[in-house]
């Protein structure tokens, strides 16, 4: 073995039993009182350091929590607030005779036809008040039905929440079916309380309302 080689491994049992003799002199300052005491020190410290932790964590949690509890009780508090703006439940089912026994003589009536995209038509005709048309479709048996209700420039400022919407018309049923859309121009609430409640947005306010009670008729 070369000389180099020969210093180079007495270096190295010189390190490991100096490594020896620290870890000796360790373990005999352990299990002097001193030793011991310092320990205990040393548990405790560990101890508070997991404690600090474990309630900064479960602080974090909790706070999480009670911000969305929060955050509920508030929409849900305001959900409770809102006072209907319209009520379609009121005209569901109401022949001709009937809303205008509600609402008095119309602004004006129109009879016209419709015609759906496969080219079949049908007879319509609508009541219309102010800002409002009604419009009913003639059924086979001969009566008439009102299939769906419009209002014009409702002006309503955008609540941007789709609960408070469908609030503002009575609209509460939920379903599995249930639809609920919002895009940047409407709100779109299918198969809830009525078929489809169909909303348009203009400049930040619920503008146009679109009531269809029933599936299919303007298809």
């Amino acid at each position: 073995m070369s000389s180099r080689k020969v210093r180079k491994e007495a270096k190295r049992q010189l390190e490991v039993e100096r490594e020896k003799e620290r870890m000796q002199k360790q373990m005999d300052y352990l299990n002097t009182e001193e030793g011991r005491k310092s320990q205990k020190r040393i548990s405790r410290i560990v101890g508070i350091i997991m404690i600090i932790l474990v309630v900064s964590i479960g602080g974090c949690t909790i706070s999480s929590v009670s911000k969305k509890a929060a955050e509920k009780k508030a929409h849900d508090e305001a959900l409770a607030a809102v006072e209907v703006y319209f009520d379609p439940m009121e005209y569901q089912g109401l022949s001709e005779e009937e809303l205008v026994s509600k609402k008095g003589e119309p602004t004006s009536i129109e009879e016209w036809t419709y015609t759906r995209s496969d080219n079949t038509q049908f007879p319509v005709k609508t009541y219309y008040y102010d800002n409002e048309a009604y419009d009913y479709v003639s059924q086979s048996d001969g009566t008439t039905e009102l299939v769906t209700i419009r209002l014009d420039d409702a002006g309503i400022d955008d609540p941007e929440d789709a609960d408070i919407v469908r609030a503002l018309f009575n609209d509460s049923e939920q379903h599995s079916d249930t639809e609920v859309t919002k895009t940047t121009g409407a709100y779109r609430i299918k198969k809830a309380t009525y078929y489809d409640l169909w909303i348009i947005l203009d400049d930040n306010k619920l503008t146009t309302v679109n009531i269809n009670f029933f599936e299919n008729v303007w298809d």
